[in-house]
């Protein structure tokens, strides 16, 4: 964490997931390969926010803020609808 970051920005430990965890939890809505697509270009579609990379650079998901990030997907979707 950088110094110039406050607490509220820190994500907790027991919010972070593997991807494979995270599909686990929304069968109905992730698959391997959908999230895997997301993660790849996170840097374009502001899944970054959400990423962090963790030890021996394995990607580490927040699962709060990737709700967060997953409900203005779909939301921008409707809107757009």
């Amino acid at each position: 964490m950088q110094a110039n970051q406050t607490t509220a920005d820190a994500i907790a430990l027991d919010d972070l997931f593997e991807p494979a965890e995270l599909v686990a939890m929304y069968p109905k809505v992730l698959t391997p390969n959908t999230l895997k697509w997301h993660l790849y270009n996170r840097h374009k579609n502001g899944l970054d926010a959400a990423c962090i990379k963790g030890l021996r650079r394995k990607i580490l998901i927040s699962k709060s803020r990737f709700e967060r990030w997953l409900a203005t997907q779909t939301e921008a979707g409707r809107a757009a609808a």
